[in-house]
């Protein structure tokens, strides 16, 4: 997974940064460079994987 680095509201793209969208939330992630944005964000994607997995296996 790669979104390209997030626009702020008001101007320009922002380097390194990625929003977290969610019904409840949602923020705008800054990291120190593009190689740790996709550490953080492949991260990420796997741990919401592992939680629909798990919710997965529960409801069945």
């Amino acid at each position: 997974m790669d979104l390209p680095d997030s626009e702020n509201e008001s101007g320009p793209a922002i380097k390194n940064a990625f929003k977290i969208i969610s019904p409840q939330k949602s923020f705008t992630v800054l990291a120190p460079s593009q190689n740790d944005k996709r550490t953080w964000m492949a991260d990420i994607q796997k741990h919401i994987e592992l939680c629909y997995t798990q919710h997965m296996k529960w409801i069945e």
